[in-house]
Formats: structure tokens, C-alpha cells, sequence
């Protein structure tokens, strides 16, 4: 992840960890006590009064046993001071005194970048002039209709184009831009024959789209003739550019940052103007995808900012279909949303300006779980016959099945076998909760989610290497269906193997932050400190717990896909799905274990 993300050496990365101080350097920052060999302190990214944040400077690590946190050293930093990594190397490579080279061709290729940047700032200037004037006397109407301030407008720095071809080409070529630049960045388009060049955003009120470090990425721009004869789209955005990449930029985030930081929460809407709207109101924490479903990479980088997101979408069929995909991706992340769900035909701008602030505030503080509310809205839809809540029960199992805690997933999936009237056993594992699957994006390990054998395992492996050419075999890999964990065990084959060695530090280094998290909570657990003599049956105990989950899961899985089958009256997938459960029985008795299912 670091090299490419940093655009530093590797070696010079792994000399900075080699040279650090970790408890040093985290002690700098809170009261730390010594605990055997590692030290504990009050975790710095929660509110608590047990201290349950442990650090080890031999293992060059820390974890908060509480939140889940955790990581090495730029980990520390970045998530503490809302740092990039090249800053938090930067801050570091100081504190040991190492100078930071870049590898050949990074220089250019950033001063490259501030030159876009540079650019875009131009343009930004542009627009917001040309809305002082006639020019841009449509977009100021509009704004003003909709009750934006004065000041709201300077904040978000608004701004409008003009309808002419080339009204902002020409100000860049007075700025001696580039063409070939203002091409790279969409800001202009080439004519198909070539011939000339012509402005990307005409008569549109512009968005700047500006990073967490206020640097202009790109633009929205809203078209300011709304008849029908006009079939233009209503927004259009910059094309991607070496610098803008909508997948993992959200819009009104640098005028949100603030608040991100001192709430740890955000409120996630669907439209520009909806942010500025929260914004003027006092709810500062609004920001929106842009042009764009909310992705994975989106949550990703918010969730440096932020623990808790609340969804509000538009009340329409619309809205409705951004929550259903918005939900899963969350939730596949570790986060559990709550929702806000507006009027029919409300969005967030035309709710307060219809009820005002107070109204919407209440709304959010309000707010459900968007889990509770999913299993309430489909269930309301459930219908009379059997088959009918059949229907609905299995548009909620592929949410349920992607939370992180077995104890809630219990507990939704008992609310369901209720209102069908039955066992709750047959939807234990519909979608097994450790199917690879939803494995991607979990960052908690919790100690009473009891850290999997999965993982006892992987974490045995890297604490004596040595058992990796005992014990690892084909045998092993076919029973891990934690697919980030079967990952692990690769690389650290391919580590051990090349003679690189094996260690947790080494693991750390190279792993993203939500799987950074997981290691470190294994990496401080003292499941592995055990004598040398009995980690082998230790080993071969996991193996068969395993192999025994792994046939218990598939068993209850059949139990319910059979109980389904009975609702929909499908004879000849109950006849496969009963042979299928007489094998898994005959292979587990085969293995001494009775079965329950």
C-alpha cells in the first residue's frame, strides 16, 4: 500500500519503523503505563475510563482493545492528526532524522499536480468573479431563491460560467495555462475535427469539488436553463484527471472537516446543493458523492475523519434505491448507519426550507438504525401467505449477513423467524456471517467474537514461522473461509519462503488501515504466548475445529435452504438439498461429532 500511496522508497519507509520509538512517540501524546513488557494508556480515539489501549514497542505496534484501533506508527499519526501519508512519513522521518528521496521521476510528477492544482484554482477564481457580474446574474437568482446566503456562497466558493464557447479559455490562455493542461483536467475539450478547443461548463452555477487540504480537484456544474427544450444533463463534473478521481471524493468535505473531526460523525446526502443547504443551518457535517453511487473507497477515506454515518436521502423511489446500495457497503466496512428517511417528494434543501432547521435537526437527532428501519420496512411489505413473507425475509438476509457481530446478526435473524412463525435456526447461516464474501472491509476483531480459529490460527503461523514448513499444507487452506485471512497466509508464504523472514511489524507495514486494525489485535493478544512444546497439537486442535465448523455451517445453511424449499413447495431442489445433508451428516459422524441440526 505505502509505496504506491506515498511515492517513497520502501526501504526508506521500513528504516523509519526500524528507528522508531513507538511508545515514545504515542507517549508524547497521552499518559502511557508500563504493562509487562508493552504499556497501556486511555485509548485517544474513544471515550473511556478502563484503559484499554496497549502499545508494543517490540512489535512496533499499538491497539485499543476497545474501539478496535490500531496499526504502526504512520497509522498513529495519520488517524490522530487527520494526517496523509506522505505527511505523517514527512513528521516521522524528522523525529529519527532521515531525509525523505523520492524515487526518480516523483518530483515532476508532483510538480505536475500543483501545477493542475494551480489551474484549478484560476478557474475557481473565474467562475466566482463571473457570478458578481450580468454574466452570472442567473446563477446568483437561483441561489437567492433557494435562500443561500451571502456568506454560504463565499464558503463554498460558487461560482457561474458563462454561455460562451471559449469565455473561460480565454482567461486561462491570459494566465499563460497550457492547453494541453486545461485539457488534461476536462476544464476545456477539443473540437472532434480538431480545429479548435471549446469550454467543458457553460451556463451552469459551478461547484468547486476541493480536497480536505483545500486544494481544488474539480468541478459540478448545474445547468441554469431548466426547460424542456434543454437536454442537456442537469449536472455535469470534471472528466477524471491525474488529480480528481470521483470514486473516492466526496463533495463539501474540506468545509465539513471541521466538524468531522470534533463530531466523529457524518451526515451523507445526495446532492450539492443539499450539502450547502446543512451547511447554512448549522448541520456542518454534510457532504455528497458526486455524480456517483457512494463506493467502497468513498467510506474508506471518510472513515479517517468520522465513526458514525447518517444517511439521508431524498424521499422517492430514487432516494430509496442510493439508501439500498449506500446500506451494504457500509455495513461491509464495519459501520452501522443510521437513516434518515424524508417525506415523499422531500430532499434535504426543500425539507428545511419547507419546515425549517429546527424540524430537520430533530430528524437527525431522531434518527433509527437503518437496520432496525430496513427490517421494519420490509416486514410492513410482508403480505399474508407464507411464500409472500418468504419474499421479503430474503431481501433482508443479505444485509444481516454482512454485520460483524454474531450477536446482533442473532438477533435481526430472530425478529425474521418470528414473523414467519418459525425456529429461528433454519436462518442462522442462510449466508454464512464468516462466508468470504463479507469477510472484506471487518476491522473489529472483538475478543468476544472470539477471535476465529481462523485467525488463532494465521497468528500461531507468524509467531513460529517454523510451522510453515511442519504443518502448512493444501489441508490447512481449504478449511480458511475468511478470504483476508487466506490472503495473509499467502503473502506470509511468500515472505518466509523468499527469506525475508516473518513478523508482525513486517505484516503491518504493507496492510490497509481496516486490515491494520485486525493484525494489531492479534498481533497484542496473548493467545500466542504458549510453549513451544504444545503449539503443534494447538495447531492441529484449530485445524479440526475448523474442518468441524466449517461442516456444522454448511449443515445449518442446508437446514434452511430445506425450510424454504418446504414454504415454496419446489420438490426437486428439497430432493438435492435433503442428499446433501445426508453427506455433511455421514462425514461428521465419520469424524465423531454428533450433529444437533
Amino acid at each position: 500500500m505505502f509505496k504506491v500511496a506515498s511515492l517513497i522508497p520502501q526501504e526508506t519507509l521500513d528504516e523509519i519503523l526500524q528507528r522508531i520509538d513507538i511508545a515514545s512517540l504515542i507517549g508524547d501524546y497521552l499518559v502511557l503505563k508500563k504493562a509487562g513488557k508493552d504499556f497501556k494508556g486511555l485509548c485517544p480515539f474513544h471515550q473511556e475510563k478502563t484503559p484499554s489501549f496497549m502499545v508494543s514497542p517490540s512489535k512496533g505496534i499499538f491497539h485499543c482493545f476497545g474501539c478496535a484501533e490500531g496499526g504502526n506508527a504512520f497509522k498513529f499519526l495519520m488517524k490522530l492528526e487527520n494526517l496523509t501519508f506522505p505527511e505523517a512519513a514527512q513528521k516521522l522521518a524528522q523525529r529519527v532524522g532521515i531525509i525523505l528521496k523520492t524515487e526518480e521521476g516523483i518530483s515532476s510528477q508532483h510538480k505536475e499536480k500543483d501545477i493542475f492544482y494551480k489551474i484549478n484554482r484560476y478557474a475557481a477564481w473565474y467562475f466566482a468573479e463571473i457570478f458578481k457580474t450580468s454574466q452570472g446574474r442567473q446563477a446568483s437568482t437561483y441561489l437567492a431563491k433557494r435562500d443561500i446566503s451571502p456568506e454560504t456562497i463565499q464558503k463554498f466558493m460558487l461560482g457561474s460560467s458563462t454561455d460562451a464557447w471559449d469565455g473561460l479559455s480565454q482567461f486561462l490562455k491570459s494566465k499563460n495555462v497550457p492547453l494541453e493542461a486545461a485539457l488534461k483536467l476536462g476544464l476545456v475539450r477539443a473540437r472532434k475535427d480538431g480545429s479548435s478547443t471549446y469550454d467543458f461548463f457553460r451556463h451552469r452555477l459551478m461547484f468547486p469539488i476541493i480536497d480536505s487540504e483545500g486544494r481544488v480537484l474539480g468541478f459540478s456544474g448545474r445547468r441554469l436553463n431548466d426547460s424542456k427544450e434543454n437536454e442537456e444533463p442537469k449536472y455535469i463534473n470534471s472528466a477524471e484527471s491525474p488529480i480528481y478521481h470521483k470514486g473516492s471524493v466526496v463533495y463539501g468535505l474540506f468545509q465539513a472537516k471541521e466538524a468531522l473531526r470534533k463530531t466523529r460523525e457524518l451526515i451523507l446526502v445526495e446532492g450539492n446543493v443539499d450539502v450547502i443547504r446543512l451547511h447554512q443551518e448549522g448541520l456542518t457535517n454534510a457532504v455528497a458523492p458526486l455524480g456517483t453511487a457512494l463506493t467502497q473507497m468513498q467510506v474508506q477515506f471518510l472513515a479517517r475523519f468520522v465513526d458514525r454515518f447518517i444517511l439521508m436521502f431524498d424521499g422517492d423511489a430514487a432516494g430509496f434505491k442510493a439508501f439500498m446500495r449506500a446500506l451494504p457497503i457500509l455495513l461491509a466496512e464495519g459501520h452501522h448507519p443510521r437513516v434518515v428517511m424524508l417525506p415523499p417528494g422531500e430532499d434535504p434543501d426543500s425539507f428545511v426550507r419547507r419546515h425549517g432547521s429546527a424540524a430537520m435537526t430533530k430528524l437527525v437527532s431522531e434518527a433509527p438504525m437503518a437496520m432496525d428501519w430496513l427490517v421494519i420496512h420490509h416486514l410492513s411489505q410482508g403480505g399474508t401467505t407464507p411464500s409472500q413473507k418468504a419474499e421479503q425475509v430474503e431481501k433482508i438476509i443479505p444485509f444481516i449477513d454482512q454485520l460483524s457481530s454474531t450477536v446482533e446478526r442473532q438477533a435481526y435473524k430472530t425478529k425474521l423467524a418470528h414473523f414467519l412463525g418459525s425456529n429461528s435456526d433454519f436462518l442462522s447461516t442462510l449466508k454464512r456471517s464468516e462466508n468470504p464474501s463479507r469477510t472484506r472491509g471487518f476491522s473489529k476483531v472483538e475478543k468476544q467474537e472470539k477471535i476465529s480459529l481462523e485467525r488463532i490460527l494465521f497468528g500461531l503461523y507468524v509467531t513460529y514461522p517454523q510451522l510453515i514448513d511442519d504443518t502448512l499444507n493444501e489441508d490447512v487452506f481449504q478449511n480458511i473461509e475468511d478470504g483476508f485471512i487466506r490472503d495473509l497466509f499467502q503473502k506470509s508464504v511468500t515472505f518466509y519462503r523468499s527469506g525475508a523472514g516473518l513478523s508482525w511489524k513486517q505484516l503491518l507495514s504493507d496492510a490497509a488501515d481496516d486490515k491494520a486494525r485486525i493484525l494489531s489485535g492479534l498481533a497484542l493478544s496473548d493467545l500466542f504466548d504458549v510453549p513451544e512444546n504444545e503449539v503443534l497439537q494447538m495447531v492441529q486442535d484449530c485445524l479440526y475445529r475448523m474442518k468441524i465448523q466449517r461442516l456444522k455451517g454448511h449443515l445449518q445453511t442446508l437446514t434452511g435452504e430445506i425450510h424454504l424449499a418446504e414454504i415454496k413447495k419446489d420438490p426437486q431442489l428439497l430432493n438435492q438439498l435433503l442428499s446433501q445433508k445426508t453427506e455433511v451428516v455421514r462425514t461428521l459422524k465419520s469424524l465423531g461429532e454428533p450433529t444437533a441440526v
